[in-house]
């Protein structure tokens, strides 16, 4: 394993902290390292507009607080993007910096959603906000942007989870999603694949982080078993939305992810995928930091042009 020395900078740099396996700490000291992180990673780049927004939450009280980019561009589609964080923790500030790089390269508005966190809301909270969010987005689009938009679900790690649970709910959603963006996605709680024990002690995510995360998200083991948790473990994929599903070498996650890429394609769904080597989980979000995050959203940007050339005029 060789990383590139951008990366290999920032497992240095954290190493070097002496900070703890997040698994040994609690989950409020796990939110406040994260908070650190989104400080030292900089700023994104200016947009046409930000707007903070409530959606109505019908599978439970309250709304669900989001966030809408706008690129100063023509847009061609809308994106409901779900942040990474194994469901404990991320929130708006913590992906605002990617929100605005995603909007700019892909020509496309995003709706940053900021779902409800286990250990406090465990499974399925995060699946019913996420859900939620990308109805209300499919119902509003015309009135957000004077037009009918195609729709995008995407996301990062457990926001790539989320992503995929909204994708297979595709063919019977209206609008319909006309793609999904899956990010190093987590699609299954087995722990056994071929890149989980090369990297099951890093860097950067572990297996014991991953278990912690999930013990926290679905406590109940039986509730990993189905599609709602688990996505890879849906074996119905014909007729979901096309996908493009980006990796990382260094990643437990990375088998899983390219695992489902390959059960869709195998289904007769379009894939668009790379994996991007000599980086860890979590670069797709380093974007002022790691020079591979540009390239990834680029390769998005330019995979999602192609797709949406067929809903809309470029």
């Amino acid at each position: 394993m060789t990383l590139r020395p951008d990366m290999q900078t920032i497992i240095d740099m954290l190493v070097s902290s002496g900070t703890p396996p997040m698994e040994t700490g609690s989950v409020a000291d796990a939110r406040l390292m994260a908070g650190a992180m989104t400080q030292f990673g900089g700023s994104g780049p200016s947009v046409a507009g930000v707007q903070n927004l409530a959606i109505p939450r019908t599978h439970g009280s309250g709304m669900i607080p989001a966030r809408l980019f706008t690129p100063d561009r023509p847009l061609i589609g809308v994106i409901a993007y779900f942040h990474g964080g194994g469901w404990v923790l991320g929130d708006l500030e913590g992906y605002d910096a990617l929100a605005r790089v995603l909007a700019v390269e892909s020509r496309c508005a995003v709706l940053l959603v900021d779902y409800r966190l286990a250990p406090e809301f465990r499974f399925p909270a995060a699946v019913m906000d996420c859900l939620d969010a990308v109805d209300w987005l499919g119902r509003e689009t015309v009135s957000l942007f004077a037009k009918a938009l195609p729709l995008i679900v995407a996301g990062d790690s457990a926001g790539g989870n989320l992503a995929a649970v909204a994708a297979q709910r595709a063919p019977s959603q209206v609008p319909s999603i006309a793609a999904q963006v899956l990010v190093y996605p987590v699609m299954n709680a087995d722990f056994a694949t071929d890149s989980y024990a090369m990297y099951a002690e890093g860097p950067l995510l572990t297996r014991a982080t991953m278990k912690w995360f999930w013990d926290h998200y679905a406590p109940d083991l039986a509730s990993r078993s189905g599609p709602m948790a688990a996505p890879g473990r849906c074996f119905d994929l014909a007729g979901l939305p096309p996908a493009i599903v980006v990796t990382a070498e260094v990643d437990p996650l990375r088998d899983e992810g390219e695992a489902y890429a390959d059960a869709l394609a195998a289904a007769g769904v379009a894939v668009a995928r790379r994996r991007f080597d000599g980086v860890t989980h979590g670069f797709f979000g380093m974007v002022n930091l790691v020079a591979a995050s540009r390239q990834a959203i680029g390769f998005v940007a330019s995979e999602l042009q192609s797709l949406l050339a067929a809903h809309t005029s470029i």
